[in-house]
């Protein structure tokens, strides 16, 4: 999404099923985001695991 009311949006919905069923829904894409969502989820998970432990620990 390139228009900040569609990230809020995203970052509102509640579960990762909201999100992706949202983020579905925008028509602002980036231009090239079929080219980097896979780099963009990896991004994102590994701030999640890194600032928390138990999460991180289901992993091991």
């Amino acid at each position: 999404a390139t228009i900040p009311e569609d990230h809020e949006r995203i970052r509102q919905s509640g579960s990762g099923m909201s999100a992706w069923q949202t983020g579905a829904s925008v028509k602002s894409l980036k231009p090239n985001w079929e080219k980097i969502k896979i780099n963009q989820m990896y991004i994102g998970n590994k701030a999640k695991f890194d600032q928390n432990s138990e999460f991180a620990q289901e992993l091991i």
